[in-house]
């Protein structure tokens, strides 16, 4: 005996119901792709915007920052990229590590917001002896800007250390004096 077209409806039903799930699936996707970044912050990013291969996590200028650290140990320095990638280097070591896209956007904004392209090129207080002095260079855009400090530093300065050496998770030790 023949089922008529019932069987037929059934099939069509489970049909359904599978390209159903598929939707949603593909939608899910989709959307996750467009609010997820490579580090799970949850920011609304549009991919067609970007250029391909363009990893400067919307900072569409050039940009970065460099703390130069003159003790009485090997040369230091830390250095921050567009691309998150923070380097840090003592003597012929080096190792590195990736910030989130809010840490380099923070970092660009404290350095925009802090005056610190009117700084003065070079800072050497009248106090004596014995002091660890820093060069921070800072490129973004077309404009780099390179401020050295030994001794009496203005707070701005001493506020970009601190900001700069907190991107880096581990402890910058300091030797002796420069």
């Amino acid at each position: 005996m023949e089922m008529g077209g019932g069987g037929n409806f059934i099939e069509m039903k489970k049909l359904y119901l599978i390209l159903k799930i598929l939707i949603i699936l593909a939608i899910l996707i989709a959307v996750g792709y467009l609010v997820t970044t490579p580090d799970s912050e949850v920011i609304l990013k549009k991919p067609w915007f970007r250029k391909t291969g363009d990893t400067n996590y919307g900072i569409n200028e050039n940009f970065s920052a460099k703390l130069e650290i003159h003790d009485s140990g090997p040369p230091k320095s830390l250095v921050i990229q567009n691309n998150g990638a923070v380097i840090f280097r003592e003597g012929d070591k080096t190792n590195q590590v990736k910030i989130s896209p809010r840490e380099i956007e923070s970092l660009r904004r404290n350095i925009l917001d802090s005056g610190f392209f009117s700084l003065n090129e070079k800072y050497e207080g009248t106090g004596c002896c014995d002091f660890i002095s820093h060069t921070i260079t800072v490129t973004i855009g077309d404009k780099t800007r390179s401020v050295f400090c030994y001794n009496e530093c203005p707070k701005e300065f001493e506020d970009m250390i601190e900001k700069i050496k907190s991107l880096w998770p581990y402890n910058i030790e300091y030797y002796g004096f420069s």
